[in-house]
């Protein structure tokens, strides 16, 4: 990887984490301060500027013997609020990143909520994921969105008050409710957001690993 030359002792170190094996020495990532301006990389951001971005900050970590993967993630343009918005709550940009503007006022209301997959947010994704494939040349990987649990993507869509988010009373059938609500969206978001990002090896990989240690380490 041209802007990782020691990648292979990278993945092999990321293997023996997730395997719980020995190995040389920790996982290490170093937390490099640069000059560039973030806001080229923000939601929005025309891609050419971010993959400039990016680019230029690869190049500043590429003597450092880390085990940072340099990468264009989804998850660094389009932030917290990607997943709530194919509910239909709008995203807002923020300190850098994106939020969710509140669309839940009572539990009633979950039955409204509908995955949208014609709304702008997964268009521009599936576009980010087409446009940064196409030149990442091997030179970084685009990973897989992060996904958000069952009570993170709920959380995301409860009004706040103040610093408070909005405590909603709930007998236990309407917890079971919310997490078998939103798990199952949660589920054919982060499912169909895969699906986009098929055919990075790299991501492949990871998601080899994750399952291998789910397996070896049932909660």
């Amino acid at each position: 990887m041209k802007y990782k030359p020691n990648i292979d002792k990278v993945v092999r170190r990321y293997k023996a984490y997730w395997q719980s094996e020995d190995v040389d020495r920790p996982v290490v990532v170093i937390n490099l301060e640069t000059r560039l301006d973030p806001q080229d990389s923000y939601y929005h951001s025309d891609f050419d500027k971010t993959l400039a971005y990016h680019l230029k900050k690869f190049e500043e970590r590429i003597d450092l013997e880390d085990d940072s993967i340099p990468q264009i993630s989804t998850f660094s343009y389009f932030g917290h609020g990607f997943m709530p918005s194919l509910l239909g709550t709008p995203l807002l940009l923020e300190s850098g990143s994106t939020w969710s503007k509140s669309i839940l006022e009572d539990l009633e209301s979950i039955d409204d909520l509908h995955l949208d997959w014609d709304c702008e947010s997964y268009r521009l994704f599936k576009d980010f994921y087409a446009f940064f494939n196409d030149r990442n040349g091997g030179r970084f990987a685009v990973p897989q969105h992060a996904a958000k649990s069952p009570g993170e993507l709920f959380a995301d869509l409860l009004p706040f008050r103040g610093k408070q988010s909005l405590q909603i009373p709930c007998r236990k059938d309407e917890v079971k409710q919310v997490i078998e609500t939103f798990g199952i969206k949660g589920l054919m978001i982060s499912t169909s957001c895969q699906n986009v990002a098929e055919g990075n090896e790299l991501l492949k990989d990871i998601r080899k690993w994750s399952r291998e240690y789910r397996d070896r380490h049932p909660l």
